[in-house]
């Protein structure tokens, strides 16, 4: 993608703006079909080591198989994971979110032991985070105690925060797909697809 265009990726414009919304025309370089943005799914990459189990794990997606797609989660065909998706997505500017069943915080497996990371199979919310043995010796820049001794969680400053969906489900992650939707051009049925940040760019209204 040229410089020109990256400018107007989803990506850049996140880091320009500190916030995006699903919403509006997009496409990419590689497929010119407009599509719509339609969510934000957490999508985190943790460590980059290739021995490490979440690498492992995520690289057993098929980013190109069928979406099973509803309008809080998609899924995969063939996998049994299911994804939470989101409609806005912001930079976390130091805020701190509350440690309870609302927030999914990804971002903690990266203070995890390797042997409590291989046993996580789904999503960490807050509740689950305050069971794991240990959690008291996390840096205490991350989860820190108020006065009523409720637990708060800080997030990195180049960590995202997606909000938006199912109830009050908040999610803080390292990265994220773009959930997008086009009409297939042969069978004229909406379909979906899922694309890294960086490839989509927002298409400017002809009216502008």
């Amino acid at each position: 993608m040229n410089s020109q265009l990256q400018k107007s990726s989803i990506r850049s414009l996140l880091q320009s703006k500190g916030k995006e919304y699903a919403a509006g025309r997009v496409k990419t370089e590689s497929m010119q079909t407009e599509m719509t943005l339609m969510g934000f799914v957490p999508y985190p990459i943790g460590s980059t080591n290739e021995n490490s189990y979440l690498y492992r794990q995520l690289l057993d997606i098929d980013l190109n198989s069928h979406l099973i797609v509803t309008p809080f989660f998609i899924r995969y065909e063939g996998l049994s994971k299911i994804y939470p998706v989101f409609k806005i997505i912001s930079l976390s500017n130091g805020c701190k979110y509350k440690l309870d069943k609302n927030l999914i915080v990804e971002t903690i497996r990266r203070e995890l032991p390797h042997y409590i990371v291989e046993k996580i199979t789904g999503f960490l919310d807050g509740n689950a985070i305050k069971n794991i043995k240990g959690y008291k010796s996390f840096p205490s820049n991350l989860i820190e105690m108020d006065e009523n001794k409720e637990l708060y969680y800080t997030p990195n400053d180049n960590d995202y925060v997606l909000s938006e969906s199912l109830g009050e489900l908040v999610c803080v992650s390292d990265y994220f797909l773009c959930l997008c939707m086009f009409i297939n051009s042969v069978t004229g049925a909406p379909s979906y697809a899922v694309f890294p940040p960086e490839d989509i760019v927002r298409v400017i209204p002809k009216n502008e």
